[in-house]
């Protein structure tokens, strides 16, 4: 990036929580299913065409992504913490026992949010992640 590159972000609030779905009685399952669809679509592993930037503003949760010799790294995240995953990177995301997350996600222009599941190892932003940081790092 250039000095003279302007970046505007735009942003979406992601909330996860398991008590949105307290008082399960038949007419609440529907929120139920969707929070599990949710945690299981965060859970399978994927990546992004743009940097998945993170601002966790309550909670906590589980970042895993992978690292040059293609094992998990787990990353914890709580409150204030922010997280930048690189577009391309194969990652998951998962609560941990207190089932609650709010996190700020930043956008660099329009908010894109689409995984796309490994795997993906052809895809062009995997292959510049790739040249990128593991390499470089390897090198």
């Amino acid at each position: 990036m250039t000095s003279s590159t302007v970046l505007s972000y735009s942003f979406i609030n992601d909330i996860l929580h398991s008590a949105l779905i307290s008082g399960n009685t038949p007419s609440r399952l529907e929120p139920l299913v969707l929070f599990t669809q949710i945690i299981k679509t965060f859970f399978e592993e994927h990546l992004h065409t743009d940097e998945e930037i993170r601002l966790v503003q309550e909670g906590s949760g589980y970042f895993d992504v992978r690292d040059h010799q293609d094992r998990w790294v787990r990353i914890e995240v709580v409150k204030g913490d922010l997280i930048v995953l690189p577009a391309g990177i194969y990652h998951r995301f998962t609560l941990d026992s207190k089932n609650y997350i709010k996190a700020l996600r930043l956008f660099v222009g329009e908010p894109v949010w689409t995984p796309i599941n490994r795997p993906a190892d052809d895809h062009p932003k995997r292959v510049q992640y790739l040249e990128a940081f593991i390499v470089k790092a390897t090198v």
